[in-house]
């Protein structure tokens, strides 16, 4: 069987595979708690006195 014709017909979607996978990872707990402990550090350092 020829697959060149099957990989030609794909060529023109190679983003989707790296859209997907950018897209589970962002949607992950891992990311978004990372994102929620540097959130709440920020907000930590700018709001409470610098000696608490």
């Amino acid at each position: 069987m020829d697959y060149s014709i099957l990989f030609e017909a794909a060529r023109p979607l190679w983003w989707v595979l790296p859209l997907i996978v950018l897209l589970g990872v962002l949607k992950s707990r891992w990311l978004k708690g990372m994102f929620g402990e540097a959130f709440v550090k920020l907000i930590a350092k700018v709001r409470l006195p610098a000696e608490e």
